[in-house]
């Protein structure tokens, strides 16, 4: 796990050009603003200031500037950037211009839940399964809903078109420091999945908003576009997020019993 005096370190010694600071709105989608390499101790101390109105779901709760502060524990090389030149990316927390956390910072309040739980006597850890469908592009590059292939559960190449696909995101993923456990053919025409580790909650909301840019990210590269909503195809499965949860006594002195446990959870 990173520290600040290693981020400072790397990005001293190494040759990289861009800091991508990334936070979520209260959608959950991702955001982000990019700095040169002579703004980081300024990001570690005062923060990154960006317009908080301009951001959708922000904007009735502050009429002003926000505050980027990267956790340098989240700091990752991006694979897909050149070598030459290397971008690099940390998740950061929000606060306001005083220092106070923004209470609309997602990350923040599943930090408190996970604190929270902790205070019961109750630990936590998290994965994520992901569905999504590959479709292909037309000619001039625009979407369209006509399917990678026409595999099914499980299924192999030739049916199995999207093989390669979540070969190179899984390779991604590894290289940004994120362990994916499992990745095959769903049940539609260009269903694909890939499973999660269990991790601390945190880590795994981490990896799970960026596991979504990498996938979009690397089907678009492909000539592709991922689909992650609900229902693409009207007669065929739609995609499902599976969030599993690991619930077990925090205090292994005291511990408290299964059944007290889940019902603290579930409250």
């Amino acid at each position: 796990m990173y520290s600040v005096e290693d981020v400072m370190t790397f990005v001293s010694q190494e040759d990289v050009r861009f800091i991508r600071l990334t936070f979520f709105d209260i959608f959950g989608r991702q955001k982000n603003i990019s700095i040169l390499p002579d703004q980081l101790e300024r990001a570690f101390g005062k923060g990154i200031a960006v317009d908080a109105f301009a951001v959708p779901g922000f904007e009735n709760e502050i009429h002003g500037d926000l505050y980027l502060k990267p956790d340098p524990s989240t700091f990752t090389i991006l694979p897909w950037r050149s070598v030459d030149g290397s971008v690099v990316l940390m998740i950061c927390s929000l606060v306001y211009p005083d220092g106070r956390p923004f209470e609309k910072d997602l990350r923040m309040q599943l930090k408190e839940a996970v604190q929270d739980a902790c205070a019961l006597g109750i630990s936590l850890r998290m994965s994520t399964e992901f569905e999504f469908y590959l479709f292909r592009n037309d000619e001039k590059g625009n979407p369209t809903s006509i399917p990678l292939d026409t595999g099914g559960y499980l299924d192999v190449s030739p049916l199995d078109h999207g093989e390669n696909i979540r070969r190179e995101i899984c390779f991604t993923l590894e290289e940004m420091g994120l362990q994916p456990q499992a990745s095959y053919h769903q049940c539609g025409p260009g269903q694909n999945e890939v499973d999660f580790h269990a991790s601390a909650p945190c880590r795994a909301a981490d990896e799970a908003s960026l596991f979504k840019w990498v996938v979009r990210t690397v089907a678009s590269t492909n000539g592709l576009r991922a689909d992650f909503t609900p229902r693409p195809l009207p007669d065929e499965p739609g995609n499902g997020l599976h969030v599993n949860m690991q619930v077990e006594s925090a205090d292994f002195l005291n511990p408290i019993d299964e059944e007290e446990a889940f019902r603290h959870f579930m409250a």
